[in-house]
């Protein structure tokens, strides 16, 4: 009878050690499946935020409205107006005004340059650290190179450009 009660207790504990096994391989299989789950998560994640980055773009310059995160209600862009990280375009009819955050930069050491009537560029050394602040800025429309006008007061820095232009010429048909 001990015998028998000692067989019995033998092929439990392998048929437990069976199961154990299969569990194991199987938790191994899950988890594999789990990280590769992850790694494709991650990757649709990814084009979901450049997507709806590129789409919220559009949004604002056609003046649809858009979800605003920091007071959680829809926006309203106006027409004409960009805004980024920091700054913003205004097409102010016959001007174009750019505002940019640039907090701390000592008045004497910012450089504003206009490249190719459309790229704004802006150089600065901070009072407290002397750390440099560079940003460039695309502008919406080409703009003219006499009169422009830039003022640093409160930490934000205001560059009024007149746009440039068009030319209407004309092409004689032979």
């Amino acid at each position: 009878m001990k015998f028998l009660l000692l067989l019995l207790a033998l092929a439990s504990a392998t048929t437990d050690a069976r199961s154990q096994t299969q569990q194991n391989v199987d938790y191994d299989q899950v988890r594999q499946d789990y990280r590769t789950y992850l790694r494709e998560l991650k990757k649709l994640g990814a084009q979901y935020r450049e997507f709806t980055g590129e789409m919220s773009t559009i949004m604002k310059e056609e003046g649809f409205p858009t979800w605003d995160e920091t007071a959680g209600s829809p926006k309203v862009a106006e027409p004409g107006f960009v805004e980024g990280e920091g700054y913003s375009v205004k097409d102010e009819g016959k001007d174009i005004v750019v505002s940019l955050d640039v907090p701390g930069l000592k008045k004497d050491s910012i450089q504003v340059s206009l490249r190719e009537q459309k790229i704004l560029s802006v150089h600065g050394e901070r009072k407290n650290g002397g750390a440099l602040v560079e940003r460039t800025i695309q502008l919406p429309v080409p703009v003219e190179t006499k009169n422009p006008k830039a003022r640093y007061e409160d930490g934000v820095l205001g560059v009024t450009l007149r746009k440039a232009q068009a030319e209407e010429v004309s092409i004689p048909v032979r």
